[in-house]
């Protein structure tokens, strides 16, 4: 996957550690984005919060993508795997471990699978099914979403024409 040079599971004390955390936070959203266009979804913008909106909301940025009209459960299908790159993002530098970053992924990720219905499957079965998948889209775009994830740490957003721009050049 390729060189990663964040330390894991440290306290931020230094502006390098504070340098580390955005880059890192910016390949999660970099995750995000790179599954949506993969997976056929419209990337608009995606963008790291500053500092006083990541505290107040928990959240250490955001993707805006459009899903075109299509039946219910292939939209849903989209959202649950954009959902889930982020966590399968963390999970993959964590090895396997889950990160505290990703609640509210896998919140939206919940909710949606509960709204779709299976004969064959739990919920929680349907989520791992998902994460799986959502996992092999990253690995096979990592160096991508690494180079994403640089420039947006840099930039702060991006916009999604910048994203496919990237996507067409490192393809």
């Amino acid at each position: 996957m390729g060189n990663w040079d964040i330390q894991l599971d440290r306290s931020i004390t230094s502006d390098d550690d504070w340098r580390n955390e955005m880059y890192r936070n910016a390949c999660h959203e970099a995750a995000h984005a790179v599954v949506a266009e993969r997976v056929g979804a419209r990337v608009n913008l995606i963008r790291l919060t500053d500092w006083e909106e990541m505290i107040e909301t928990k959240t250490a940025g955001d993707i805006d993508y459009t899903i075109s009209t299509m039946p219910a459960h292939q939209a849903a299908t989209m959202r649950l795997t954009i959902a889930l790159a982020g966590p399968a993002f963390e999970s993959l530098l964590h090895q396997g471990r889950t990160y505290k970053g990703c609640g509210s992924d896998m919140d939206d990720a919940r909710q949606v699978v509960s709204m779709m219905t299976t004969k064959n499957a739990t919920s929680e079965e349907k989520l791992e099914r998902f994460l799986e998948f959502a996992s092999q889209l990253v690995v096979e775009k990592w160096p991508l979403i690494l180079a994403i994830g640089k420039r947006l740490a840099y930039k702060g957003e991006i916009t999604g024409r910048q994203v496919r721009n990237m996507m067409a050049k490192l393809a």
